[in-house]
């Protein structure tokens, strides 16, 4: 996948799941493999103790799912 699909797919999901919530960002980190690299969305937060919004977790895993069965 190029730089414009994970802009694209990173696009997607802030547009149908929202905004993250307060104080946590969605961002693009390249993960390394055996066959090369390959790009996630993943959803950061600094405070350790502030537990996972699982329903926004949760209705993004669904919009990518469904972006990638396109």
């Amino acid at each position: 996948m190029d730089q414009r699909g994970v802009r694209t797919r990173d696009q997607v999901s802030k547009k149908v799941c929202g905004e993250p919530p307060p104080e946590m960002e969605l961002e693009v980190q390249w993960q390394e493999h055996q066959l090369g690299e390959y790009p996630t969305i993943v959803l950061t937060w600094e405070d350790a103790m502030r537990g996972a919004p699982w329903e926004y977790i949760e209705k993004c895993e669904e919009v990518l799912t469904e972006y990638e069965n396109r």
